[in-house]
């Protein structure tokens, strides 16, 4: 079982993998990872900065409200 580290390193290598004027979802990159969507998006609140985070949307093609302004 790969550790958090490696998860982390996995998720911010397929969000930046996302090519531009494209966009994906939590669960789209969870399911490419082997995790849970809540993981890919605490990743990316904490590490985004690292990646294209803002190309990840939720399933029903939303922007967390807080990330909207």
């Amino acid at each position: 079982m790969p550790t958090m580290a490696e998860l982390a390193d996995s998720i911010l290598l397929v969000t930046g993998s996302v090519p531009a004027g494209q966009v994906t979802t939590y669960g789209d990159v969870a399911r490419v990872v082997g995790c849970g969507p809540r993981l890919v998006a605490r990743v990316l609140a904490a590490r985004g900065g690292e990646t294209c985070w803002w190309r990840v949307l939720r399933s029903d093609g939303t922007i967390a409200e807080h990330l909207v302004g």
